[in-house]
């Protein structure tokens, strides 16, 4: 099972929507000083769960949200979206899935085969 993609919008340096694609054994994120690694970092900390400002490098809860520019304004919600991919079926449940977690509360939404079928979990 890996992480195949991060979909984020509206979070921290992320006004826009965007998406990161992940290959497989990849492990990290590079890039020039301002470019937003640690905000991938903290999305990732934050749609697994943790809310605690100190865990998000912020004062506040909102700090999460993009604060806005001049030629910006500020996001009013935020989304963070992980995509597990587990073709290979090393991961947790015997089916092939994709698992998606999304929202401001980073909880568990649906895992979906690679058939298409859809199972649900509250």
């Amino acid at each position: 099972m890996h992480l195949r993609a991060i979909k984020l919008r509206g979070f921290k340096s992320f006004p826009e929507p965007i998406e990161i694609q992940l290959e497989p054994g990849v492990a990290v994120v590079v890039g020039p000083n301002g470019s937003g690694k640690s905000n991938v970092a903290d999305a990732i900390v934050w749609a697994a769960g943790s809310l605690a400002p100190h865990e998000l490098r912020a004062e506040k809860p909102d700090d999460v949200l993009f604060a806005g520019s001049k030629s910006r304004k500020e996001a009013d919600h935020c989304e963070v979206e992980l995509l597990f991919d587990n073709g290979a079926g090393d991961g947790p449940f015997d089916v092939p899935f994709v698992l998606e977690v999304e929202d401001e509360d980073g909880q568990f939404r649906q895992a979906t085969q690679v058939d298409g079928g859809h199972v649900h979990h509250p």
